[in-house]
């Protein structure tokens, strides 16, 4: 396998967190419900991503994942890929533009390591995180640009925290007898999103009636940071 070809493929995390819904919220969710500035201390920590062995970090205003990936390759092959060389014990690989830790497994084999880092919050413009209920919830800009998508961290038994975003059905007469205040977004030619602007009780009922969709169950590693 030329490095050069190498492909990473997508985490389900990820996945989930980036794919866009669609229902949005015209606000930030739950409604009328003051923002906090740090993430409650609470949470804080290393975690196990259940789904896929990554590692996510909460710290105080950042909230990151760090993705780990391996791939054996021969000393021929490095050789051929072009720019693809050693520099101060680890190996450059261009496509990355940056040196990779690697071990040797035989004379002519090495066994390398890719990491890479995703920011997932991190209280930047656009995103903004609310308490209610013992729950987090982590509000980002959908790419709709003026709308919300909402994501709900809960705490279960063992420090365990279960990762979801709330997802509103999005069947037209569905949604007028969950909300009056709704709106239909020409979205594609063959699609359209919503926007909702639920009430306190209204976003209460979601809850109830489960809306939501698994993104990961978190399992911790170790005790809280010290920022």
């Amino acid at each position: 396998m030329k490095i050069s070809r190498l492909i990473i493929s997508s985490i389900s995390f990820i996945f989930l967190y980036s794919c866009e819904p669609d229902v949005y919220f015209e606000n930030t969710m739950p409604p009328n419900i003051e923002s906090i500035s740090e993430i409650p201390n609470t949470l804080l920590g290393a975690y196990l991503c259940d789904s896929d062995n990554d590692m996510i970090y909460a710290e105080n205003r950042l909230i990151y994942m760090m993705s780990y990936d391996q791939f054996v390759t021969s000393l021929d092959e490095i050789n051929q890929t072009e720019s693809c060389n050693f520099l101060n014990g680890e190996l450059f690989l261009p496509n990355r533009e940056e040196c990779v830790p690697f071990e040797y497994l035989s004379d002519d084999k090495i066994r390398v390591t890719l990491s890479s880092i995703d920011t997932l919050f991190a209280f930047r413009k656009n995103e903004v995180a609310k308490m209610y209920k013992n729950r987090l919830f982590l509000n980002v800009k959908g790419e709709l640009e003026e709308e919300w998508i909402t994501y709900m961290i809960s705490k279960r038994d063992h420090g365990v925290l279960l990762w979801e975003r709330i997802e509103v059905p999005d069947e037209k007469e569905y949604l007028k007898s969950l909300t009056y205040k709704y709106e239909t977004i020409e979205y594609q030619e063959t699609e359209d999103k919503y926007v909702i602007n639920p009430t306190l009780i209204e976003f209460d009922e979601f809850l109830e009636k489960e809306f939501t969709l698994e993104c990961d169950v978190l399992i911790p590693i170790n005790a809280e940071f010290k920022n």
